[in-house]
């Protein structure tokens, strides 16, 4: 009989761990806020989950994404500018093929004016919401689909 509860108990374990490690490879895995740069969206701190990139994935202006740098750090920043897209600012408001995007979550973020940018196929231009504190594609260039790992960031609670 405990031979038997033993054996159960070890092929739990064993399908709980193949479960996890297949949803943290290819569903999604959990991510920790660092920073302020998404501030007042996210928060230092704050704990998510996401789910992982791949080829069928549309990604969509406004969506929070986790990004890799060259140097393998992660980055959470949200789409802003579409490949194919011109994206400039200008007195505070920023301009797509030239038209004014409507930022409705940003509350008393001011964005400073850059040149315009012509976004390339298969990359994308991404912003913290925390626009004086984030290093975003104003500071790295726009990113490369394949830099992005993750999409659709779900706040599941605040750690601090």
């Amino acid at each position: 009989m405990k031979k038997n509860i033993l054996n159960f108990t070890i092929i739990i374990i064993i399908i709980a761990i193949s479960i996890g490690t297949y949803i943290n490879n290819y569903v999604g895995y959990f991510v920790r806020v660092m920073g302020s740069s998404m501030s007042p969206t996210l928060d230092d701190g704050d704990f998510g989950i996401t789910f992982i990139v791949d080829e069928r994935t549309k990604l969509k202006r406004f969506e929070i994404v986790i990004l890799k740098l060259k140097n393998g750090e992660e980055i959470i920043k949200r789409i802003i500018g579409l490949p194919g897209e011109k994206i400039y600012c200008h007195n505070n408001t920023i301009y797509i093929n030239d038209l004014p995007l409507i930022e409705s979550y940003l509350l008393n973020s001011k964005t400073d004016d850059f040149e315009l940018i012509e976004i390339n196929e298969e990359q994308y231009f991404v912003l913290g919401d925390n626009r004086k504190e984030s290093n975003d594609s104003r500071f790295y260039g726009t990113f490369n689909r394949s830099q992005i790992s993750a999409y659709n960031f779900i706040e599941i609670n605040h750690i601090k």
